[in-house]
């Protein structure tokens, strides 16, 4: 089964962008498993070279956390769904302050809609640009992207027509 897709950049050592979907049924198993999710450690993605990636030392004392793109909450129907979202091909440099501030607010909103709407939807999420710093030590050194965004698309029950909702973010947005 494919949990989600995602756009990796090898010179940048991030993702581009991800997309993946959330069902009424998922998001209905994610509030049923709060809490429960055993967290893993961030691990290098086994289908990409190691030299492709960044690595944990690259985020130790940056000043930035290490932000998923597709959010592990999206993931928390399953641990073995969730686990994969904890690769270093799904992680972004980030604040802290809008890892777990505006960018998480977006993903709770995101899961909130999902089951209030009762239909599934899609998020691709992504970054944008050269904030100007990248972290660790080559070969390890990630980039640190200047933009962040998410789009939610979610089809319409009366008619199957589609709406969109674009989030862009800067990078030092909290």
């Amino acid at each position: 089964q494919t949990l989600f897709a995602i756009r990796y950049d090898t010179s940048r050592k991030t993702p581009n962008w991800a997309v993946h979907s959330l069902s009424p049924a998922q998001a209905a198993q994610i509030n049923a498993n709060a809490d429960t999710m055993t967290r893993p450690k961030f691990t290098p993605d086994p289908d990409l070279d190691a030299n492709d990636q960044a690595v944990d030392k690259s985020y130790t004392g940056s000043g930035f956390s290490r932000g998923h793109i597709v959010a592990a909450g999206d993931m928390a129907w399953s641990q073995a769904a969730y686990d994969t979202t904890f690769h270093f091909s799904n992680v972004v440099p980030q604040i802290q302050k809008f890892n777990n501030g505006s960018w998480r607010g977006e993903e709770d909103a995101f899961r909130d809609l999902v089951e209030t709407k009762n239909v599934r939807m899609w998020i691709f999420s992504g970054v944008y640009g050269t904030a100007g710093s990248a972290i660790g030590k080559a070969p390890y050194t990630a980039t640190v992207p200047k933009c962040f965004y998410k789009i939610v698309v979610a089809p319409t029950v009366q008619d199957g027509t589609y709406r969109v909702l674009a989030t862009l973010f800067s990078w030092d947005d909290r």
